[in-house]
């Protein structure tokens, strides 16, 4: 039996030579995987929007807290890639899955919702003054009329031609589906209430107040911030805003969160 020990201990030598490699391709196979998750972080996927609204200036992008009414500031609207500032950002939206979006002029881009930096997207035909994303996940665009745009595709449709309504500063869609507008009325701005699937209008009434260039929702509340630093709330069935905050902020848009609702 003895003339056996020394087989048993070379074979138990081998294979726990093998575990031992074993183990070693696994660290290997691990070591792979981390670098593809690393590969994945390098993509540069921008970071969604997790707070129930944003606001923003001309070239900062803030959190607007309507519990306290305060605006907290994210980040510089800058190029992701150059750090080039953008030259001013009219209005911001965001999607479904959190994705914010910001024009500038006849540009689309879309914005880290963390950090403030941009990235080009898209050019579309008419100037952005103001965005929402519809309940389908396009992208729309008011300026002189209401035109939706399929941000893959290239592919818009006109949801309110222009005439004699025309945005004043933004529009927001509702859990509801359809779209809060505000637009330039004889007193002051005035609100409008829009059927995106029909385009079918229904104008609510002035809301007392001009300059009126971002609009939201949060908590059941719909908000518009003006150019002014004031902050509305606004009621739905009249369009009647009420001051309640001031800001130094000088507002240029605003946007509601659907991840939220």
């Amino acid at each position: 039996m003895r003339t056996w020990f020394p087989l048993l201990s070379l074979l138990s030598s081998l294979l726990s030579g093998c575990e031992s490699a074993q183990v070693k391709l696994g660290d290997g196979t691990d070591t792979s995987d981390s670098g593809t998750e690393h590969l994945g972080d390098d993509t540069n996927e921008p970071a969604p929007a997790t707070a129930p609204l944003y606001v923003h200036d001309a070239t900062m992008l803030y959190t607007w807290d309507p519990a306290t009414a305060a605006a907290t500031p994210v980040g510089a609207f800058l190029d992701a890639a150059t750090g080039a500032p953008l030259s001013y950002a009219a209005d911001i939206a965001i999607d479904g899955e959190g994705q914010m979006f910001a024009s500038s002029g006849t540009s689309i881009y879309r914005v880290d919702a963390a950090t403030g930096e941009t990235t080009f997207e898209r050019t579309v035909s008419e100037t952005g003054t103001g965005l929402t994303v519809l309940p389908d996940g396009r992208l729309l665009v008011a300026g002189a009329a209401l035109t939706a745009w399929d941000l893959e595709s290239g592919a818009s449709e006109v949801i309110v031609a222009a005439g004699p309504l025309s945005t004043s500063g933004d529009v927001v869609a509702v859990p509801d589906g359809t779209l809060h507008w505000s637009v330039l009325g004889a007193e002051g701005d005035a609100w409008v209430v829009v059927d995106p699937s029909t385009g079918t209008l229904e104008e609510r009434g002035s809301v007392g107040v001009s300059g009126l260039w971002g609009v939201a929702y949060a908590e059941g509340t719909l908000y518009g911030f003006s150019s002014s630093g004031g902050v509305y709330s606004i009621d739905g069935p009249t369009g009647q805003g009420v001051l309640v905050a001031s800001s130094t902020v000088s507002f240029y848009g605003a946007t509601t969160n659907p991840v939220t609702w």
